[in-house]
């Protein structure tokens, strides 16, 4: 019996959150991420992320 991966939220695209959120999606994991400038997030939406409006989604 597999258990559900938990679903995150990441705030900050940038040199860091870029990669970490592409290893989060490539482990199956559920990902809504935000960024002031929500052109930055584009390749992790192709990748399966979601993109959040507001920070308080996350």
């Amino acid at each position: 019996m597999s258990k559900a991966l938990p679903s995150l939220g990441f705030a900050g695209i940038g040199l860091m959150g870029l990669p970490m959120c592409q290893r989060l999606l490539a482990a199956g994991y559920p990902l809504t991420v935000w960024n002031r400038s929500p052109d930055k997030c584009a390749s992790l939406l192709a990748a399966g992320a979601r993109l959040a409006s507001h920070p308080a989604e996350l």
